[in-house]
């Protein structure tokens, strides 16, 4: 049995998508932690590696920090990226990126998570 903790909140994003935190909050209220969860599967015997990054903008949509496989940490320690994964071949989530928006520097206005094919497929 899968047994699901009622105030935890699970968005499933989609290609292009965006996900708004004050969509899956209560009113008035938005989480201190969000995490990203990437997970994938070995297909037809090929090995995928994904990677699941965070860049960090300001006001400007100027670029202020960028978490991903390379840079595993916030420059304030906010945003902790897990670690290269790089054949999917975890039970659950590959990848995490674990924020604490207490933390985020106050610069920050907008935090995008990207996932990109480092091996070349397409995503769907």
């Amino acid at each position: 049995d899968i047994v699901i903790d009622p105030n935890e909140r699970i968005a499933v994003m989609r290609k292009g998508g965006i996900i708004r935190l004050r969509d899956y909050s209560p009113p008035n209220q938005v989480p201190t932690h969000v995490t990203l969860g990437l997970a994938w599967d070995v297909t037809d015997g090929v090995n995928i590696d994904l990677d699941a990054s965070a860049v960090c903008l300001d006001s400007s949509r100027n670029v202020v920090d960028i978490v991903f496989f390379k840079h595993l940490t916030s420059n304030d320690g906010s945003i902790r990226h897990s670690g290269d994964e790089r054949e999917g071949d975890e039970i659950g989530d590959d990848e995490k990126i674990a924020v604490d928006l207490a933390r985020v520097q106050t610069s920050v206005k907008y935090i995008g998570f990207v996932v990109n094919s480092y091996s070349g497929q397409e995503l769907d």
